[in-house]
């Protein structure tokens, strides 16, 4: 096992486009670090410069403290695992899973241990004699992560390797592979642009965007504690709601000043957010999930709306509610061609997540409240979190 460290690494190619800048990043021993982010934020390539499959513009990169920019991909002993599984279609599955110690010139009966241990670990042991194109996607992968786990890797590298799966066993896999990374404890960097995967893989999760990091959490603290307004509205499904207003002072305390509408700051909220008396009379962000959202009797004494529901989607165990907001939407672009938060005024949709047992109707007036203890704030422009 071994723990990874990039330090300023970047990732520059012909015509000066940065592809990655300034990444820091420590990866510890038998760590599972999922990095996700939009197409074109750099996770991929950060991926395959630690491989050694790109090489580095700028920086160092560490495994166990020895810096390896200029080795080679088979000297650095790491394995990795790609989208298409990269297995050789005229070999069996124990064909696949020998190759590599064959290369390392191990004994028939080393090997032959060594892939039944395998085979039992991934539940391989009837495919054995099965070439590739007889296996289902599940299958293959599992061969694929048999054949770089062989090899005894320091680290093991990923790269969207469920992207081709259909959705029912992309959740069977994303246990199996996570049961897989426990039993090994092998250091793992899983690459993914699926926020769900990377919410329930990872020990810690990286966001990136634009060749730049976001922030590096545990996946609850990302949830709960967005470092900017990108990751806030990239980590969550639905996307945070985020609408623009105005911070004013109120007799003793303090309101935020919607198109429409103003919402009072109660004591709770100050608390959570000391910062905000500074910000009176300015531009400010107000987030909210869409658990904020009640039905009104449920929350005494929050803000109340009325509301008339635009779209009510039924998910079975909770409904989600589209409804007009009295503020100007604020969209947060995650292509990366976009360089800031768009400042078009939006139709002012806002969503809450409603338990199921709740009948809400399209274009009937609905009572709901909104917990101001689960506000968030960012700064205009800047988009960081007050």
């Amino acid at each position: 096992m071994a723990t990874i460290e990039l330090e300023n690494i970047r990732k520059v190619y012909p015509g000066n486009t940065v592809a990655v800048q300034d990444l820091n990043l420590r990866i510890a021993d038998g760590e599972f670090l999922v990095m996700v982010g939009p197409s074109g934020c750099g996770k991929s390539t950060a991926l395959r410069m630690i491989a050694g499959l790109e090489k580095i513009s700028g920086g160092k990169l560490r495994i166990d403290g020895e810096v390896v920019n200029d080795l080679s991909p088979q000297r650095r002993n790491i394995s990795m695992v790609f989208q298409n599984y990269a297995l050789y279609p005229h070999m069996s599955v124990r064909a696949n899973l020998e190759f590599p110690l064959k290369m390392r010139n191990m004994s028939k009966g080393e090997i032959t241990t060594k892939v039944n241990e395998l085979a039992r670990l991934l539940s391989l042991q009837d495919l054995l004699h099965r070439k590739p194109k007889a296996l289902s996607g599940g299958q293959r992968q599992r061969v694929a992560m048999g054949r770089a786990l062989v090899r005894d890797p320091v680290a093991f590298l990923m790269d969207e390797p469920l992207s081709n799966l259909d959705a029912k066993l992309r959740v069977q896999m994303r246990a199996e592979i996570g049961s897989l990374q426990r039993k090994t404890k092998t250091t793992t960097v899983y690459v993914t642009h699926d926020q769900v995967e990377a919410m329930t893989m990872g020990e810690r999760v990286a966001v990136m965007r634009g060749g730049i990091l976001q922030q590096v959490a545990p996946p609850q603290e990302l949830y709960e504690k967005p470092a900017n307004i990108f990751v806030a509205a990239f980590i969550g499904s639905p996307s945070m709601n985020l609408f623009r207003g105005r911070l004013a002072k109120k007799d003793r305390g303090y309101e935020l000043v919607l198109r429409d509408s103003r919402i009072k700051m109660d004591r709770v909220v100050l608390e959570r957010h000391p910062s905000l008396p500074e910000y009176v009379d300015k531009e400010v962000i107000l987030g909210f999930r869409p658990e904020a959202i009640r039905i009104s009797e449920e929350l005494p004494g929050a803000q109340v709306l009325e509301v008339i529901p635009e779209t009510v989607e039924a998910l079975g165990h909770e409904k989600m509610v589209y409804f007009p907001f009295p503020a100007e939407a604020v969209r947060v672009d995650v292509e990366p061609s976009e360089e800031e938060e768009s400042k078009e005024v939006l139709h002012s949709l806002a969503v809450g997540r409603l338990p199921g047992e709740v009948n809400p109707q399209m274009g009937e007036s609905l009572r709901l409240s909104l917990d101001s203890r689960k506000f968030y704030f960012f700064e205009d422009g800047s988009g960081m979190a007050l």
